[in-house]
C-alpha cells in the first residue's frame, strides 16, 4: 500500500513578472535497513577460543582445528530459556514480523517577489510529518509500573525465563517538523553576491534523531506509556539565521578603478568572502545516575521537576548551566515526571571569512594568495551540560567547539 503521489504547482499571480508562488506535496518513503549479524539468537554456531598464555603461542593451528564441540539446542519456544524462577541467562532479540515501511508527507508553501535589479525575497513554510519510522531498540521485557516494589522483580516480567526481550529498531516512531523562512538573496553582479535566511523552526517527536543535532535524544523510560516519550527532537533548532557573501573589491584589471598601472597590480585583484551561522541550543532531558524503579525499565529513570530548569542567559554559566535545583531524585519505584527534552544547551556563533588575491602575469597564468579564518572571533559554543541528576558534574559544562584555526595557502594558475 505504499503509495507515493506528487504534486507541485508555480504560479505568477495575475501574469507579474516579479512574482511568483511555489508550492508542493508529495509522500516519501524510507528504504529497507538490514543488519547481518542482528537477531541471530539461535540461527548461528560459535565458539570461542584462547591462547593458553597470552598470545606467545597461538590457540590452535589450522591443520588440527579448533578443540571445540559446538551444538545447539532445538530451535523451539523454549531455546534459551530457564523454569520460572531460576536465574535467566539469554538476552533475545528480534525483528518485528509484520515491519512496516516508514513514510513522511513533505509539504512546502512560498511567496517569492523581486524586489530589485537581481535581488529576490522569498517567505517559505516548510513542513514534514512522518510516520512507522524506525527508531531505538526497545526492550519490552519490563515490569508493569503499577507492579514495582522491593524483592525479585524478575518473576514480575512478561517473559521471566530471558534477561531483556528487544524489538530491534521498532517500526513505530513518529515526527513532526514545521518551520516558517524568510530570505533575501542578491545574484552576482558588481562584484557582490549575497543570500541571507532566517528560519523558525519545530520538531516534536517520539524517535531517536541524533544525525548532526545539537540536543539529545531519550527515549524509553516506560513502554507502557509511550506519551512521555513525545518531545522536542536532537534536531529541535527553533531559532536559525545564516549569511553567506562574496565580494570581489572596484579594483585592478577588469574593475571599476584603477584598471591598470603598477597600483593596480598592489591593491587589485582581492576578494573576500564571508559565512555566518547563528542558531538557538538544543534539547536534552535530565535523568538520574541510579534506576531505582525496580522493573528493568527500557530506558534510563528521569527526575523529577519541581522548578523551571532554564536560566535566563545573563545567569548561565560553565559551573551552572540550568537550574539545578529545579530537579530532584523520584522516590523509589516510580517514574521521574520531567518530560523529554525540556533544558536547551548552549546555541552556535560562528564567523568565517575568506580572502584572496590574485596576481596576473598573463590572462591565464597567475598566482593565487587565500586566507582563511574558521571561527574568527574565537566564540567558545559549549557542549551539553552534564545531566544526570547525582552526578558530581551535575549542570555544568565540560567542553566546547573548536576555537579559531586560521589556514593559508599558495595556488599557482598556468
Amino acid at each position: 500500500n505504499n503509495f507515493g503521489p506528487r504534486f507541485g504547482f508555480a504560479w505568477k499571480p495575475f501574469g507579474s513578472q516579479k512574482s511568483v508562488i511555489r508550492g508542493g506535496y508529495g509522500i516519501f518513503f524510507e528504504g529497507p535497513s538490514t543488519s547481518a549479524n542482528a537477531a541471530s539468537l539461535g540461527f548461528e554456531l560459535s565458539g570461542a577460543t584462547s591462547s593458553p598464555d597470552n598470545g606467545v603461542t597461538p590457540a590452535f593451528y589450522l591443520r588440527n582445528g579448533p578443540d571445540i564441540a559446538i551444538g545447539k539446542a532445538e530451535l523451539n519456544d523454549a531455546f534459551g530459556a530457564v523454569p520460572f524462577g531460576k536465574r535467566a541467562s539469554t538476552n533475545v532479540s528480534f525483528y518485528e514480523q509484520n515491519r512496516r515501511t516508514g513514510y513522511a508527507q513533505h509539504l512546502n508553501l512560498g511567496f517569492q517577489r523581486e524586489i530589485a535589479h537581481n535581488m529576490i525575497v522569498e517567505v517559505r513554510y516548510t513542513g514534514n510529518m512522518s510516520r512507522k519510522l524506525p527508531t531505538g531498540n526497545m526492550q519490552i521485557n519490563q515490569v508493569p509500573i503499577e507492579n514495582a516494589g522491593p524483592g525479585n522483580a524478575q518473576v514480575k516480567r512478561p517473559y521471566p525465563q530471558f534477561n531483556s526481550v528487544t524489538v530491534l529498531s521498532p517500526t513505530i516512531g513518529s515526527n513532526n517538523y514545521h518551520s516558517g523562512t524568510a530570505r533575501i538573496e542578491k545574484r552576482y553582479s558588481g562584484g557582490l553576491a549575497f543570500t541571507a535566511g532566517y528560519t523558525w523552526s519545530r520538531a516534536i517527536g517520539d524517535t531517536v534523531n541524533t544525525n548532526g543535532g545539537l540536543g539529545e535524544d531519550q527515549t524509553w523510560q516506560d513502554i507502557y506509556n509511550r506519551r512521555l516519550d513525545k518531545g522536542p527532537d536532537a534536531l529541535d533548532i527553533i531559532h536559525r539565521f545564516v549569511w553567506s557573501s562574496t565580494y570581489d573589491l572596484p579594483f585592478g584589471n577588469g574593475r571599476r578603478w584603477l584598471a591598470d598601472g603598477l597600483l593596480s597590480k598592489i591593491v587589485g585583484g582581492w576578494t573576500v568572502g564571508s559565512i555566518a551561522s547563528l542558531q538557538s541550543g538544543g534539547p536534552f532531558t535530565v535523568t538520574t545516575s541510579s534506576n531505582t524503579t525496580n522493573v528493568f525499565s527500557a530506558g534510563a529513570q528521569r527526575a523529577n521537576l519541581i522548578d523551571e530548569p532554564n536560566l535566563a542567559a545573563s545567569e548561565r554559566s560553565v559551573e551552572r548551566w540550568f537550574n539545578t535545583d529545579a530537579f530532584e531524585a523520584p522516590p523509589a519505584y516510580t517514574f521521574g515526571n520531567a518530560g523529554r527534552g525540556i533544558v536547551r544547551g548552549d546555541g552556535r556563533v560562528n564567523f568565517d571569512f575568506a580572502i584572496n588575491k590574485n596576481f596576473y602575469f598573463t590572462e591565464q597564468r597567475y598566482v593565487q594568495f587565500r586566507g582563511d579564518l574558521f571561527n574568527s572571533f574565537n566564540h567558545p559554543d559549549f557542549v551539553l551540560p552534564n545531566h544526570t541528576l547525582g552526578n558530581a558534574n551535575f549542570g555544568t559544562i565540560g567542553g566546547s567547539t573548536d576555537g579559531r584555526t586560521i589556514q593559508l595557502g599558495l595556488r599557482i594558475v598556468f
